[in-house]
């Protein structure tokens, strides 16, 4: 609504253990703070009966504005909201390593 996309710039997995057709998997996200205009979210997932994982890794994620130019600073209300997904996935602002 904002105006700005976020496609997926680098994607760096390693899968542990194999998941099934019908596992129920849990899935942690953390958002690693950043202070160019980026995404960098890391991920665990997980078999939610045993706890194994099943692969962990992280994706990068770069902004661009509606014309499709790069995004290098964060302002306004991209920023505030940002921030706020940071908070929520870490569970305060500019920790970075707490999963939930």
């Amino acid at each position: 609504k904002l105006g700005y996309i976020a496609p997926v710039y680098h994607v760096n997995s390693t899968f542990k253990h194999p998941a099934r057709f019908n596992d129920l998997l849990r899935i942690r996200v953390t958002l690693r703070p950043q202070r160019a205009a980026k995404l960098v979210f890391l991920f665990e997932i997980l078999q939610s009966e045993t706890g194994k994982v099943v692969m962990h890794g992280e994706t990068t994620q770069v902004l661009l504005n509606a014309e499709g130019f790069m995004i290098y600073k964060l302002t306004g209300v991209l920023a505030e909201r940002i921030q706020a997904l940071t908070s929520f996935l870490c569970g305060a602002p500019n920790k970075g390593s707490k999963t939930t």
